[in-house]
């Protein structure tokens, strides 16, 4: 989606930045961004990916199985999801 949005070429900072101002929801397995969280109280989602070292068809089932509570969590104001 970075590159569909020009932030393709863009650090963490500036995507974080770039969220919270759209107030859109991140999601990433970059640990990284927590610390972005934290700092930005009460501003700012993050959807965390923590299923690490599979194929990228694994991860998407996983995903797609948590897909509608993942969003009525986003929905409901969660800043921090994690699925796994």
């Amino acid at each position: 989606m970075c590159w569909i949005l020009g932030l393709a070429q863009s650090g963490d900072a500036e995507l974080w930045s770039f969220t919270v101002e759209n107030k859109f929801a991140l999601i990433s397995k970059d640990y990284d961004f927590l610390h972005f969280l934290e700092r930005t109280a009460p501003d700012g989602q993050l959807i965390r990916i923590r299923v690490w070292n599979c194929r990228r068809q694994a991860l998407l089932e996983v995903v797609e199985r948590v897909w509608p509570e993942t969003l009525a969590l986003v929905a409901a104001g969660e800043r921090l999801i994690e699925i796994r």
